[in-house]
């Protein structure tokens, strides 16, 4: 190997090889700087090339640099087309696998596999993919993600689908439809779906599994796995597909607000109104429903013992909640075995439902009496009142 030192050229060596670089190092000599063609640097390690920097000025590492646009300067890494590469004017930076912007301005498959290219341009961020195809040939990319500058991401779309000043979205795009599954150590335990005329929100866990509503920091109302919606409060195990208060109403201020629904069963009593005692019933059961602040009430009571009803008139007590005073209602009864004749009898409903009708026509009405009551009276009918 001949080395020249002079005034004018500097040093001048032999372009060397990746076996025998022309600058090397006493005890290594496979290892070095070589020039394997004009305009280019490449440097070797045991003999075999590590890096070179091509007469385009892009570099490979472990790679011979594919042939690149002249408007970009990129590092090919591993191999041909894997590259971190920028405009030579500056302002974004891109990294691919599998690609490479030839001197035409096409994307070019290096190697004969899928493709993919991330790009950061302008405060954004787009990632784009491709199928597989053969090296060599044009890329066509679809751009599958976009982080805009403004943090909205699209998936699917490279445009927000619900844009508005001051808005971050999330937007997801399909041909057909789009999902959203969240799981748990690789099992999907939930979805959200939507296509052109559907939007499903899912939960996947089974008959233990619901969706719950909350607002600051705790649950207002569920679905559980029956299909009840629960309110707060409420039964979380209730069955059948319907709407669940909770069992204390959390009553609301708001006219337009229901804000309690309630069925059960009460027992009716027939009482003076000074009070009861000894009495017998063969029949004696009530269904009532509470509709916010209204309650409705059913019975049917039959006696087999009359027993002491105190006072001067008689009614239905124990009605199923207390009423708000002075808003007393209103109900029908139908009556077999009286000890006197009626013609009609109904109900002055409240915290002691008044027993009143007509004993004979052409008359007003009047308050029943315990006198009025048999021992095999029966009573059956409904009233209203409010609480």
């Amino acid at each position: 190997m001949t080395i020249v030192l002079d005034g004018s050229s500097g040093i001048t060596a032999p372009g060397g090889t990746a076996a025998a670089p022309s600058i090397t190092t006493t005890g290594d000599v496979n290892t070095g700087i070589f020039f394997p063609a004009a305009d280019t640097i490449a440097f070797s390690e045991g003999g075999t090339e590590s890096l070179r920097i091509n007469s385009s000025g892009n570099l490979g590492l472990g790679v011979t640099p594919s042939a690149w646009n002249a408007s970009f300067k990129a590092i090919e890494v591993g191999a041909v087309g894997n590259s971190i590469f920028s405009p030579t004017s500056g302002g974004n930076t891109l990294l691919t696998n599998n690609a490479y912007y030839d001197a035409t301005g096409n994307w070019i498959y290096a190697r004969t596999a899928a493709a993919t290219h991330y790009e950061q341009i302008s405060g954004a961020h787009k990632w784009l993919n491709a199928a597989s195809g053969t090296a060599g040939n044009a890329i066509s990319f679809t751009q599958a993600m976009t982080l805009d500058a403004s943090s909205n991401l699209s998936v699917g779309t490279t445009s927000n689908l619900l844009s508005a000043s001051g808005r971050l979205t999330v937007s997801v795009n399909g041909s057909s439809s789009s999902a959203l599954a969240f799981g748990v150590g690789g099992t999907r335990y939930g979805h959200i779906y939507c296509d052109t005329v559907e939007l499903a929100i899912a939960n996947g866990a089974g008959a233990s599994g619901y969706i719950d509503f909350q607002t600051n920091g705790a649950e207002r109302a569920r679905f559980n796995a029956t299909g009840a919606f629960v309110f707060a409060g409420g039964t979380t195990t209730a069955d059948g597909i319907g709407i669940t208060f909770p069992a204390s109403q959390s009553a609301s201020s708001n006219a337009n607000t229901l804000d309690d629904y309630e069925e059960g069963s009460w027992t009716p009593v027939l009482s003076g109104d000074s009070g009861a005692s000894g009495s017998t019933y063969s029949t004696q059961v009530g269904k009532y429903v509470k509709i916010g602040s209204q309650v409705i009430c059913w019975f049917d009571i039959t006696l087999t013992v009359k027993g002491t009803l105190s006072g001067g008139v008689v009614g239905i007590t124990n009605n199923p909640f207390t009423p708000a005073a002075n808003t007393g209602g209103t109900g029908v009864i139908d009556f077999d075995n009286l000890a006197t004749n009626w013609i009609f009898v109904g109900c002055q409903a409240g915290g002691f439902s008044y027993l009143r009708g007509k004993n004979s026509a052409g008359t007003g009405s009047q308050y029943m009496a315990p006198a009025d009551i048999a021992n095999n009276t029966r009573l059956t009918g409904s009233f209203y009142y409010r609480v």
